[in-house]
């Protein structure tokens, strides 16, 4: 009963999205048989932050890093990208980096594109530090339709730019805090692609 009707036959009648388990691309596509995987362009410069999803950026807020990860005395800028049922759903790191903490957090499944989502949903937290020793939080949070997070690395691992780390089966939103060592790029409103789309350059 959490979906309307409206809600279901919109997504019976959305275009396949072809997602490869064993492969870091996915593809939409309306027929499930012809499987044609879309290739990422990934950029490879860690002076820039890349978009860790698919989707719009629904908002762009100043504020404290997640407390469940001992961020929350330092303010950050917070990306917030919006997914919808019909964006790809796997997520990517911004910029290499490795995995310093990970936390998982039970919560509700209010809409994600609310700004209340980033403190009652259910969440997964990442604490990683880029290359340059900058601490970045990437944030997974599940929303209305979206009702199983997937998290596909480990602490202590290491990532490259645009790597896969993960899935939210289906769409929702993902945020990236950075600091003010970082020029903001992204807009609110604006269309990203996961591993592709600037968000932020170093000054």
């Amino acid at each position: 009963k959490w979906l309307s009707e409206q809600s279901k036959q919109e997504i019976m009648d959305a275009p396949m999205i072809l997602i490869d388990d064993e492969a870091d691309h996915a593809s939409v596509n309306t027929n499930a048989s012809d499987k044609n995987p879309t290739a990422i362009n990934f950029l490879g410069d860690d002076n820039y932050l890349v978009s860790p999803a698919d989707g719009k950026v629904s908002m762009i807020t100043e504020c404290n890093g997640p407390q469940e990860i001992g961020m929350e005395e330092k303010t950050f800028t917070r990306v917030s990208v919006f997914m919808n049922v019909f964006n790809c759903h796997v997520n990517r790191v911004p910029t290499k980096c490795d995995i310093e903490e990970i936390f998982y957090k039970p919560g509700k499944f209010i809409n994600a594109s609310l700004d209340k989502a980033s403190e009652h949903n259910e969440r997964n937290i990442l604490k990683v530090k880029g290359k340059n020793g900058d601490e970045f939080a990437i944030v997974q949070i599940a929303g209305l339709v979206a009702r199983r997070i997937v998290c596909e690395t480990d602490v202590g691992k290491e990532l490259n730019q645009g790597d896969r780390f993960g899935i939210i089966r289906f769409g929702s939103r993902v945020d990236l805090y950075f600091d003010s060592s970082y020029q903001l790029f992204a807009k609110t409103g604006q269309t990203v692609v996961a591993g592709e789309s600037l968000l932020a350059k170093k000054k």
